[in-house]
C-alpha cells in the first residue's frame, strides 16, 4: 500500500511481505518486524488461520497491528489500528469481532516424565501464552481431563503406563468431541512399521521425536497445530510416518532415498515434498538427526572409538560422521562424550 510505503520510507523500515504458507517461526525469527499490516481488500480463505497464528505469536504480543481494507469502490484506507498487550481493546478484540469463535481450550501435556513434564510446560507456556496448561501423567487421567475440557491441542508420550498413547489418540478419535483436536506425539519410543500403521489413519496427528527438535522447531509444530490450515490430509501424513518408522528400523545400515521411497509406495520426489511439508525436514536431515541421536547414546554407554560408535548407526566414514554430529550438536562426538561423562 502505498501509505505503508510511504510510512516505511520516513521512518527507514524494510518492507517484508509474508505469505500465509511460509513458516512463521522462521520468518518472524530471520525479520523481528517492528509492525504487522493485514492488506483485507486482498484476502484470501486461508489467510485468517495465518493471522491468528500471528495474534498468538509470543514475540509479538506488543507489535503494532495495522489493518487495511476496501472502504468504497477504488478507495483504500486504514480501518482499525490495535496495540497489541494483555489489556482489554487488544488485537484478539478487534480481529474476533470479525469473526467471532468459541475461544481456546487448553493445551494438554500428556506424559509420566515429570522431566519431560516441566520442559514441555515452560515451552508451551512461552510459545503459547494464554493458553491454560494441563498435565496428565497417564493415558487414563488425560481422557477423564478432556471429558472436563476439550483442548486446543494436546502432547501425547506413547509409551505410559496404564494406557498408551496410541490407545488415548485411538479413544479421541472415537469421540466426537475430541475427534479434530489436534495431536503432536513427542517419544523416544523406537517406531515399528506396527506403531505407524495404527496412527496413520488418524488426521491432526504429526510425528515429533524426542531428542531430534529444537525448542524453536517443537514451538513451530505447535504454532501450526493449532492454527495452521495447511495439515496434510491422514492418509498423506500417515505415509510420512510410515517413512519415519522405516528409518527408524534401518538406520544402521546405508539407505538411499528411492529406498525410502518404495518402501511407503511412492516415488522420491513425492515422499520429500509430503515429509518436508509436515516436518520442516528432509528425510536425510531426519536420518542424520536420528543416527546421531542414537549414536549420543553408544558415545555416553559403551566404550569403544568414535568410528565403532559411527559405523554402528549407519556412517561409514568417520570424518563425515564427525562433520554431521558437529553441524547437528555444536560439538564434536568426543567432545560430546567427554561433557557427558564429567
Amino acid at each position: 500500500m502505498p501509505e505503508i510505503a510511504e510510512m516505511c520510507r520516513r521512518q527507514n523500515l524494510e518492507v517484508f511481505q509474508l505469505h500465509a504458507g511460509e513458516d512463521l517461526h522462521a520468518a518472524v525469527s530471520a525479520t523481528k518486524p517492528v509492525a504487522l499490516t493485514w492488506n483485507l481488500s486482498n484476502a484470501q480463505p486461508g489467510d485468517w488461520g495465518f493471522i491468528c497464528r500471528l495474534w498468538n505469536y509470543p514475540h509479538l504480543s506488543q507489535t503494532p497491528f495495522l489493518f487495511y481494507g476496501q472502504l468504497a469502490e477504488d478507495q483504500v484506507g486504514m480501518t482499525g489500528f490495535v496495540v497489541k498487550s494483555s489489556n482489554t481493546g487488544t488485537l484478539l478484540d478487534a480481529i474476533l469481532a470479525m469473526n467471532p469463535s468459541e475461544g481456546s481450550g487448553p493445551v494438554l501435556i500428556v506424559d509420566d516424565d515429570p522431566h519431560v513434564q516441566a520442559a514441555h510446560q515452560a515451552l508451551v507456556a512461552d510459545e503459547l501464552p494464554g493458553f491454560p496448561i494441563r498435565i496428565a501423567e497417564d493415558g487414563e487421567q488425560a481422557l477423564d481431563l478432556m471429558k472436563e475440557e476439550v483442548p486446543s491441542l494436546v502432547l501425547l508420550d506413547l509409551v505410559m503406563p496404564k494406557l498408551s498413547g496410541a490407545d488415548v489418540l485411538d479413544q479421541m478419535r472415537a469421540d466426537s468431541h475430541l475427534r479434530q483436536v489436534p495431536v503432536i506425539i513427542l517419544s523416544n519410543k523406537m517406531m515399528t512399521l506396527v506403531d505407524a500403521d495404527r496412527i496413520k489413519g488418524h488426521a491432526n496427528v504429526t510425528l515429533q521425536t524426542k531428542g531430534i527438535w529444537s525448542d524453536a522447531e517443537t514451538a513451530s509444530a505447535m504454532n501450526r497445530a493449532i492454527f495452521g490450515e495447511d495439515t496434510l490430509p491422514a492418509h498423506t501424513s500417515g505415509l510420512v510416518k510410515l517413512a519415519i518408522a522405516y528409518l527408524h528400523q534401518n538406520y544402521a545400515r546405508p539407505i538411499s532415498r528411492r529406498e525410502i521411497a518404495e518402501a511407503v509406495g511412492v516415488s522420491e520426489d513425492y515422499i520429500s515434498r509430503i515429509f518436508n511439508c509436515d516436518l520442516n525436514i528432509s528425510p536425510w536431515d531426519y536420518l542424520n538427526r536420528y543416527r546421531v541421536l542414537r549414536s549420543k547414546h553408544l558415545l555416553v554407554s559403551i566404550d569403544e572409538s568414535v568410528g565403532h560408535s559411527a559405523c554402528k548407526v549407519g556412517f561409514k566414514d568417520q570424518a563425515y560422521f564427525s562433520r554431521v554430529f558437529s553441524k547437528i550438536s555444536g560439538m564434536s562426538p568426543q567432545a560430546f562424550r567427554e561433557k557427558s561423562l564429567n
